[in-house]
């Protein structure tokens, strides 16, 4: 491991077993710029609900989304796919589940084999992970997506494949619980907010 390697793995605070790689993320992310193809539809990436249809995201934001102008070229992505979008100095980069286009102005990255998706889908949203690439260049805090010569300025850690797909499983298991406890708990806040409203009409002489 090169002298150089520590400044650029510091937001991993907590270090990583000595078994894993710590790698240059051009090893393992390829910038990819296909044009769309016919019957693409337009996905739009968010920061809260990820990567789905434009017309899904406006539905449930209620947001007017600037519709792709006629004759601008689209970029083909992939189920597995990264977009680095304009809020990913905010809140990383998104995974794509579904094939379909996205904007020229988006950086499309696509993992290679040594790569699980859903464990890097962690690691690239993480709060230590968005610090660090918000520190390593100014152009994020424009609204600028952030290119590829600078995602590779923030290496990254890689477990065995096999140890990915273990970790991204049971932090996917443990969210779900979060999720489930969180809507329990405002179910049982709205009963109670509904017991405490008297439903019985006052009597009247």
């Amino acid at each position: 491991m090169s002298k150089e390697v520590p400044f650029k793995v510091r937001w991993l605070s907590g270090g990583v077993p000595d078994h894993w790689q710590i790698v240059e993320p051009r090893r393992i992310f390829k910038l990819v710029k296909e044009p769309e193809r016919p019957g693409d539809i337009h996905l739009t990436p968010s920061q809260k609900y990820g990567v789905l249809p434009q017309e899904e995201y406006m539905k449930i934001t209620g947001a007017r989304v600037v519709q792709n102008l006629s004759g601008t070229q689209m970029q083909h992505v992939e189920p597995g796919d990264f977009i680095s979008h304009l809020r990913t100095f905010q809140g990383g980069l998104e995974l794509a589940t579904m094939p379909g286009k996205v904007s020229p102005a988006y950086t499309v990255l696509r993992p290679t084999e040594a790569v699980y998706p859903g464990f890097f889908k962690h690691v690239l949203k993480s709060p230590g992970y968005i610090s660090q690439i918000a520190s390593v260049t100014d152009q994020l805090r424009d609204g600028q997506t952030m290119r590829y010569n600078e995602f590779n300025l923030t290496w990254l850690p890689l477990p065995p494949l096999d140890e990915q797909k273990k970790i991204a499983d049971e932090l996917d298991r443990e969210l779900t619980e979060i999720d489930e406890f969180i809507a329990d708990q405002y179910r049982l806040l709205n009963l109670e907010a509904y017991s405490k409203v008297d439903t019985h009409p006052t009597p009247t002489n």
